[in-house]
């Protein structure tokens, strides 16, 4: 069967995800990979580290890394977030005031990471609405089964895969009834079926880093690692680049 949307992992083409991550002491570890095929999309992810950072996480040495890949390819990339509310909006709102210093965004689908969607989403709407006067395409990130991973929240579901479904399920249907497609990230194999089996709408893209498997040692190369990604999808196949960007502009 083949989905109706990717899902992105590391380094698997057409769909690769690659990594953008701050160290404890602070340095900046840039995934650098060049694809080998033309109608590649790329997915560029901060990781839950960034999340935690109380400093200003949002760069132009970030947007700079962005801009390498959406030179020449469709990019998908997560715009730094927080789960202290308040200064996760502020990290978007630099990034908007960076993002309009750029000549060409065409290639670019910023990812805005909603941890608390259905508390906030009065409060996001704002924020999104400036991203989309700069992007053709703007995407909300619905994250996985860590719904809101945040120590301060109280909505927690990690260990509870059917109350996170139905949580991306009113969500995800929110999102699109507002006009906005969704992308899901950190997705489970539990949570892609859910999806697709319910046909939800909206949801333009995942990621995944769970063929990594509980406990398994880090794989030797990137061709090991493509070939159990292949056998954690299954029966499922990745959709044609060209077909699914026709959708997501759709």
């Amino acid at each position: 069967m083949k989905l109706p949307f990717p899902v992105f992992t590391r380094l698997c083409e057409p769909f690769i995800r690659l990594d953008y991550v701050v160290t404890r002491d602070g340095h900046v570890k840039r995934e650098l990979y060049e694809p080998t095929r033309d109608d590649t999309v790329v997915m560029i992810d901060t990781g839950l580290g960034m999340a935690r950072l109380r400093g200003v996480p949002v760069t132009m040495d970030y947007i700079k890394y962005v801009k390498h890949y959406a030179n020449r390819y469709i990019t998908l990339f997560v715009i730094p977030d927080s789960w202290c509310y308040a200064l996760h909006i502020d990290n978007a709102r630099r990034f908007i005031s960076l993002a309009k210093r750029l000549s060409n965004v065409d290639n670019m689908v910023p990812i805005f990471v909603a941890h608390y969607y259905l508390m906030r989403v009065d409060e996001y709407k704002p924020v999104l609405e400036e991203l989309q006067e700069v992007f053709p395409i703007v995407l909300i990130g619905l994250t996985g089964n860590l719904v809101t991973s945040s120590p301060s929240t109280v909505f927690k579901c990690a260990k509870r895969p059917v109350l996170c479904n139905h949580y991306i399920d009113i969500a995800a249907r929110d999102a699109y009834a507002s006009g906005f497609k969704t992308h899901i990230l950190g997705i489970t194999k539990t949570t892609l079926n859910y999806v697709v089996q319910h046909r939800l709408y909206g949801v333009a893209a995942a990621d995944t880093d769970k063929p990594r498997g509980s406990g398994r040692e880090k794989m030797a190369s990137r061709k090991e690692y493509c070939q159990v990604f292949r056998e954690w999808l299954g029966d499922y196949q990745q959709p044609d680049p060209e077909e699914w960007l026709n959708e997501v502009v759709g």
